[in-house]
C-alpha cells in the first residue's frame, strides 16, 4: 500500500526511465519485423511510417488500456501505471489515443515526402514538422511544469493519469493554463512551420525553378520511389592560399529495388537529372542510391554513392 511519504504522482525521472524502456522495447520489435520482412517495407513508400505508428500505438494502447493493467513493460519495471481519472481503467479507444499523440511526434521525425506532390504534400509536410516540434516541446514543457501531475499532452487527450502502481487518485489538478500554454506551443509551431515555407519558396524562386525539372525527371522513373536534388556550395583553402568554392548538384533516391549494378544506376539517374540542368563550370554531380526501411524508431537500409563524371 501507498504511505503518505510516497505521493501518488508519477516523477519526472520515473516517467522518463520507464518511457526510456518502452521505446527501447519497441525499437527492437522493429528491428525485428524488419528483419522479417525487409523488402515488404522497402517497398512501402511512406507505408513504413505507418506500420511503425500502428506498432507503436498497438504497444502503448493495448497495455496502456484496462486490458493491459496500464502497465507498459517499462511502465511495470518503474513501479507506475496509467489510469483514467477516477482511477480505474482507461477504456481502450481512449488508451489508443493517448498512444497515437504519444507516438506521433517519434514515427514523423525524419518522414520524406514526394516534392511534385503539391498542396497535400505540402500540407503533410506542415502537419509532420508540427507534430515533431511543436507537439515535442509541448510534451518537454509539461513534463517540466505541469506538476504536480505532469500530466502530458495525450494524457490531456485522453483524460489519463500516470500514476505510481500502488497510487490512488485523490485530486487531478486541472491543469488548464498549462494546458493553453501547450496548446499555444503546437499552434505556434504551425504558423512558424507554414510560414516559412511560404517564404522560403518566395525568395527563392530562381533555385525553385531551376531544380524543380531535374528532380521530376528523376522521380517520373518508375524504379525510383522517392528523390531530392540540391545545390551545394562548399568554401575551402589550402594554407597559404586563397579560398576557393566548390559547387555540386546533389541526388539523393529511394529506390524500389537494389540494383545489380548501382554505380550504372547512379550514372543513369544523374543522366535523367543533367538533361534538364547545365551544371557551372567545375560543378560536380553526387548520387547517393538508398533501399530499405524507416519505421520511425527502427531502420534499415542499403547506400551506395559516388561521383559521376558528367563532362562530355
Amino acid at each position: 500500500m501507498r504511505t503518505d511519504d510516497q505521493p501518488a504522482w508519477a516523477g519526472f525521472w520515473r516517467r522518463l526511465g520507464a518511457f526510456l524502456v518502452d521505446w527501447v522495447l519497441v525499437g527492437v520489435a522493429g528491428y525485428l519485423i524488419g528483419a522479417a520482412a525487409f523488402d515488404a517495407l522497402a517497398t512501402m513508400e511512406v507505408g513504413d511510417r505507418l506500420v511503425g505508428l500502428a506498432l507503436a500505438v498497438a504497444y502503448f494502447g493495448v497495455l496502456g488500456s484496462r486490458i493491459g493493467g496500464g502497465q507498459t513493460l517499462g511502465k511495470r519495471a518503474f513501479n507506475l501505471r496509467v489510469a483514467a481519472l477516477d482511477g480505474g481503467g482507461l477504456p481502450l479507444p481512449r488508451a489508443l489515443l493517448r498512444a497515437l499523440v504519444l507516438s506521433l511526434p517519434f514515427v514523423v521525425n525524419g518522414v520524406g515526402l514526394h516534392a511534385n506532390g503539391g498542396l497535400l504534400v505540402y500540407v503533410a509536410g506542415v502537419l509532420a514538422a508540427t507534430a515533431l516540434f511543436g507537439l515535442g516541446l509541448a510534451q518537454l514543457y509539461l513534463l517540466a511544469f505541469n506538476r504536480p501531475s505532469r500530466r502530458l499532452a495525450h494524457d490531456l487527450a485522453a483524460g489519463s493519469v500516470v500514476l505510481r502502481a500502488d497510487g490512488a487518485v485523490t485530486d487531478v489538478p486541472a491543469g488548464t493554463a498549462h494546458g493553453r500554454i501547450a496548446i499555444g506551443i503546437v499552434a505556434t509551431s504551425f504558423l512558424l512551420t507554414a510560414g516559412s515555407t511560404v517564404y522560403f519558396s518566395s525568395v527563392s524562386p530562381g533555385l525553385l525553378t531551376r531544380l524543380r525539372p531535374p528532380l521530376s525527371a528523376v522521380e517520373n522513373l518508375p524504379e525510383v520511389m522517392a528523390a531530392t536534388v540540391a545545390e551545394t556550395k562548399t568554401a575551402f583553402s589550402a594554407t597559404g592560399q586563397p579560398w576557393a568554392t566548390s559547387r555540386a548538384l546533389v541526388i539523393n533516391v529511394r529506390l524500389r529495388a537494389w540494383p545489380r549494378d548501382p554505380y550504372f544506376e547512379a550514372r543513369r539517374l544523374a543522366g535523367a537529372a543533367l538533361a534538364h540542368y547545365q551544371p557551372a563550370a567545375g560543378q560536380s554531380v553526387f548520387v547517393t542510391l538508398r533501399y530499405g526501411f524507416d519505421l520511425g524508431f527502427a531502420s534499415n537500409w542499403r547506400s551506395y554513392s559516388t561521383d559521376i563524371d558528367h563532362r562530355p
